[in-house]
């Protein structure tokens, strides 16, 4: 059976992939949530990918307490907030983007499916690990349901 998210800590970096029509179970849920706080200093940014599918307004309520948790624990520490590019088809997913940068300092961006050089860009990802992060989203991409759809991930440089 297919999961409805996927998350890979990879490089610093957090990948999450949703799948394209149904939230994340709260187990997979609580998985991310757990990637978050074990790490919530070194983790540069997450890059998220989604075929259409996003968390629940209670899984969103949350993030958006942990989220605040963690950019107070990286401001103590003088570390830069952690950046996340939204990636997906969907305007509505994409301005869930727009709706976190209320509370995380604009740190946010929504970006289609093939815009791999604006996420990068705006998660300041090293042209050496640009390759590295596609190749996890094509993996993980066959393990969500929905992921039979094109997606834009592969071919895209």
């Amino acid at each position: 059976m297919k999961s409805n998210l996927e998350i890979q800590a990879l490089r610093g970096w957090l990948v999450l992939v949703h799948g394209a029509k149904n939230p994340p179970t709260a187990q997979e849920w609580q998985r991310y949530i757990e990637h978050l706080q074990r790490a919530p200093l070194t983790i540069k940014g997450q890059l998220i990918h989604s075929l259409g599918a996003a968390p629940t307004s209670s899984q969103r309520a949350q993030s958006i307490e942990v989220g605040k948790i963690l950019f107070q624990q990286r401001k103590a520490q003088s570390i830069l907030p952690m950046r996340t590019a939204v990636m997906s088809q969907s305007a509505a997913v994409r301005a869930l983007a727009t709706m976190f940068n209320w509370f995380f300092d604009n740190t946010f961006l929504g970006f289609r499916l093939d815009d791999w050089e604006g996420a990068f860009s705006h998660l300041g990802v090293l042209p050496e690990d640009r390759d590295t992060l596609r190749a996890a989203v094509v993996s993980m991409k066959t393990r969500v349901d929905g992921s039979a759809e094109s997606t834009g991930a592969e071919g895209h440089k």
